[in-house]
């Protein structure tokens, strides 16, 4: 069985935030480098694909924390490996580790292959399902459960989108949504480094100069549900679990 491809990230003072914490959508910007360096190590890279009219797309991402990434961590190993695929979706696995070893966090992201004029997937090759069999178990167990919307409508964070704001697909980076969530989290005195668990389902894209609006609601002193809408349409869901 092969070994999880491993990188070690010093963390930089630019990737904390003011409590000196990684927050959660600097992790997953190191989630993403990591899957797109393997991806090109194993000849599927968003380079090459491209090449083909085609893309990889984050469509879900859940990140589970022991406990937050603080300023007394100056660096630390992540892994991760292609864990399975069937019709529609290529998942892979994360495993974020200290420097003295230890597991602090894992992750899982689910995957489509975008045929780039279109804007539509295309069905999995099987190539990418067999590279599951060579490469450990997931820690975080695949699901395809539900997120359900925010019960309150009030936006707590309103935004026009920059083109700062985009990847190189075209449209808003994944990790950005997370950046206003948590900002969004802030400025109604909820701290997201109070979270362990973040599950986020992108469920549309959203492009240059649209306007998105973020809604949060406590369901209980454990649980908040969180949408990214724009038109009253939701384009991203989250919980956050303490």
């Amino acid at each position: 069985m092969k070994q999880p491809y491993s990188v070690t990230y010093d963390i930089r003072p630019y990737e904390r935030n003011q409590n000196g914490n990684v927050p959660f959508y600097q992790i997953s910007n190191f989630l993403q480098d990591i899957a797109g360096l393997h991806a090109d190590a194993l000849g599927w890279s968003v380079d090459e694909l491209l090449q083909g009219g085609k893309s990889w797309v984050l469509s879900r991402m859940v990140i589970e924390l022991d406990e937050p990434v603080t300023s007394n961590c100056n660096s630390f190993t992540l892994k991760t490996w292609p864990c399975g695929a069937d019709r529609m979706y290529a998942y892979r696995a994360f495993s974020l580790h200290q420097e003295n070893g230890d597991r602090i966090g894992k992750a899982l992201t689910y995957w489509v292959l975008l045929d780039v004029a279109k804007r539509r997937p295309v069905p999995m090759p099987q190539e990418v399902a067999d590279l599951a069999d060579m490469y450990p178990e997931p820690p975080v167990s695949i699901t395809k459960n539900r997120i359900e919307l925010p019960a309150k409508s009030d936006p707590a964070l309103s935004m026009q989108v920059l083109p700062s704001d985009l990847d190189i697909n075209g449209h808003v980076n994944n990790a950005v949504y997370i950046r206003w969530i948590e900002d969004a989290l802030q400025l109604h005195n909820l701290k997201p480094s109070g979270f362990k668990r973040m599950d986020i389902l992108y469920k549309a894209e959203v492009k240059l100069q649209e306007r998105v609006e973020v809604i949060l609601d406590q369901a209980n002193s454990e649980t908040v549900q969180v949408a990214v809408v724009r038109d009253d349409d939701p384009v991203c869901l989250v919980e956050l679990r303490v």
